[in-house]
């Protein structure tokens, strides 16, 4: 077993903060966009 170097720890950490960022925006979008889908439709029957 070797362990990594620092170069590939550092890129390896930027990439999974990188990451977990976009995944973050992406599920707020798609959370605002099912809310305001949903609020539409419920607000059609009054």
């Amino acid at each position: 077993m070797t362990w990594p170097s620092r170069r590939e720890t550092v890129i390896s950490t930027a990439m999974v903060l990188f990451m977990v960022v976009l995944a973050a925006l992406f599920f707020f979008a798609a959370d605002q966009l099912i809310g305001w889908l949903i609020s539409l439709v419920l607000s059609v029957g009054k």
